[in-house]
C-alpha cells in the first residue's frame, strides 16, 4: 500500500493534469466518494486498485490526446 506521502504526490500530479475525482472514479468504475476518501487518507484500497489509479494518472496525458479529456 502507498504511504501518505506517495498518495499526496499522486494527488499533486492528478491536480496538475486537471483530473477530477469524478473523472477518475467514472473511468475506473468506482465511486467519487471512494476516490475522495482515499486521497484524504480515510480509506485503504487494495494494491490492485492503487495500481489502477497510479497507471491512470501516469498515463493520462497519452489518453487525453485520444479521448479529449
Amino acid at each position: 500500500m502507498l504511504s501518505n506521502k506517495e498518495i499526496a504526490n499522486l494527488f499533486a500530479e492528478k491536480k496538475l493534469k486537471r483530473i477530477t475525482n469524478k473523472q477518475l472514479a467514472t473511468d475506473l468504475g468506482i465511486t467519487e466518494s471512494t476516490v475522495s476518501r482515499w486521497f484524504n487518507y480515510k480509506l485503504k484500497l487494495s494494491k490492485q486498485r492503487e495500481n489502477e489509479i497510479i497507471e491512470y494518472i501516469n498515463n493520462h496525458n497519452d489518453a487525453c490526446e485520444r479521448c479529449g479529456h
